[in-house]
């Protein structure tokens, strides 16, 4: 039974992928009719309005996961002027933000559509993994260093020349190895003054996180994070309320009145559910006591009304999605959709722990909403087409290995040896 349950893990990644994605819609679709119902009929809207939204925005999501799968399916995304034209139009919806974009609690992060609202960052945090991919795997197809802090030292001693000259050579140094996040890095200026330091750090982390797999030198680790260590303390203490998020972090129960409020009021939520839970639609806590309870505390709502164990499945299913995905990346050989896998499964894995963690009261206070289950069009869109792309990519993989596995069995019978199923991994 192990045997055949070990194969069909091997060979159904996809499958298993696509269960544990749906597993967490459902529960997320349940959960926001669950937690938006009161707060609807408390603004004297209708109770579903909500879950109605919610349901839109997965149909859309859905579309846009098989319009991706069928994209990476047909290659275009191996051509450069798909990646530009996406980073670009990304680049230019940040940008918009700044003239058309709506304020919510003191934040200027969506572009009204009708009734509706756009978060462009969310779409950046897509586009900056699939433009890291993509450039990292041409400079170790070209056998050339992957390299951050090493490329600029580098640059500035082979500095030579007048000092009109002096950026010019500088960028020339630096460029083919710094292009994998150039774009990142442009996203990420667009976004922090939003303000969005939580998304801004997903938006670089990311990427970082692929020039660690893509073989960056151990010194090189050391030095990037010491810079971002460096960087986000700057960001904190030249913004009061981040570094108040800092303080209710460390001791929210002192400050539970105030800055620690959201935090004990998920604490609390969490723990009362007990390990049963208080039964779908019961938990006390969204009749006006947690914060954003169907958004970055949805996960808060589920654990109060489905209590430890089903609380416990979802943390599970992230883990499988992190799990699978990066057995689909092992086993791709193209380098770009290998790299697309590992950060797109890094992001959808990521965030979910982070979020559980953030609810539970063992990460910061941020505003990364909780995939699949929180309340949110365009997180959910991207998240869903993220999937696809997993997807579309792994088909590519899984029909490459069945032609080589056509191509051994044509050869060993021709040869008149055994033709088994082969034993080496791809």
């Amino acid at each position: 039974m192990y045997d055949r349950l070990k194969k069909s893990l091997n060979q159904d990644l996809g499958l298993w992928l696509t269960v544990a994605v749906i597993i967490l819609v459902g529960i997320g679709t349940a959960n926001v009719g669950s937690a938006t119902f009161y707060m609807n009929l408390h603004a004297g809207d209708w109770v579903g309005s909500h879950l109605v939204r919610h349901i839109v925005f997965v149909f859309v999501g859905v579309v846009t996961a098989a319009a991706a799968y069928g994209v990476v399916k047909s290659r275009w995304l191996h051509q450069d002027g798909v990646l530009h034209i996406l980073g670009l139009v990304t680049l230019l919806l940040l940008l918009a933000v700044y003239l058309v974009g709506v304020e919510v609690n003191g934040a200027r992060r969506w572009i009204p559509i009708g009734p509706l609202t756009f978060q462009p960052s969310e779409v950046a945090k897509f586009i900056a993994i699939m433009w890291s991919a993509k450039y990292l795997a041409v400079l170790r197809k070209q056998k050339r260093p992957i390299r951050l802090l090493g490329s600029l030292a580098d640059g500035i001693r082979r500095l030579k020349g007048p000092f009109a000259t002096f950026w010019r050579r500088l960028a020339d140094a630096m460029w083919a190895e710094w292009k994998p996040i150039s774009l990142p890095l442009a996203f990420a200026l667009a976004v922090i003054f939003q303000p969005d330091m939580g998304t801004t750090v997903l938006i670089v982390g990311f990427p970082i996180m692929l020039y660690i797999l893509a073989g960056l030198p151990g010194k090189e680790i050391i030095g990037t994070l010491a810079v971002a260590i460096l960087l986000g303390a700057g960001l904190v203490f030249v913004a009061p309320y981040r570094l108040e998020r800092l303080i209710a972090y460390y001791d929210p129960f002192r400050y539970a009145q105030d800055i620690g409020y959201q935090s004990v009021q998920s604490i609390i939520a969490v723990g009362s559910g007990g390990l049963l839970g208080q039964g779908f639609g019961r938990g006390h806590s969204k009749y006006a006591y947690l914060p954003e309870q169907y958004t970055d505390f949805a996960y808060s709502v589920w654990a109060q009304e489905a209590g430890f164990f089903l609380s416990l499945l979802v943390v599970l299913l992230f883990v499988a999605i992190l799990l699978l995905g990066w057995r689909m990346a092992m086993r791709t050989q193209d380098r770009y959709g290998r790299y697309c896998i590992y950060g797109l499964t890094a992001m959808l894995a990521g965030q979910g722990l982070y979020n559980i963690g953030m609810t539970i009261g063992i990460m910061p206070v941020t505003g990364v909403p909780l995939p699949f289950i929180s309340f949110g069009g365009t997180s959910m869109v991207v998240c869903l087409t993220a999937v696809g792309t997993i997807l579309g990519i792994w088909q590519l993989t899984r029909e490459k290995e069945e032609r080589r596995e056509r191509e051994r069995r044509r050869e060993a019978l021709t040869a008149g040896r055994p033709t088994g199923p082969s034993k080496s991994r791809p």
